[in-house]
């Protein structure tokens, strides 16, 4: 799980960075600050997507598509953990097995 949201936190860094770099386009470009690539990134890969902020560019809708996967992929894997967690947790040795259920 840690792995998972270490990945999913670089790849906020990275495609906000690389958002910047495709589509900052001088005054009709979508990214007017850096905030604006890290508000991109975080609605894209927790995939909520508001379309406030989108790529108009080829470049730019690789670096989506990519962080999209990252997203969905690194919260399955904490999903994942939680439920294995949750499934794997002992009952109390104090509690007779007739009674837990």
């Amino acid at each position: 799980a840690g792995t998972a949201i270490g990945a999913a936190a670089l790849t906020w860094l990275t495609a906000a960075v690389a958002f910047t770099l495709t589509e900052n386009n001088g005054d009709a470009g979508q990214v007017h600050s850096f905030f604006d690539a890290l508000w991109w990134s975080s609605s894209t890969i927790t995939t909520v997507g508001y379309g406030d902020v989108f790529p108009v560019t080829a470049a730019g809708r690789v670096v989506g598509i990519v962080t999209m996967f990252v997203g969905i992929s690194a919260f399955a894997v904490v999903t994942a953990k939680v439920a294995e967690w949750l499934v794997t947790t002992r009952p109390d040795p104090e509690i007779p097995p007739s009674d837990i259920a």
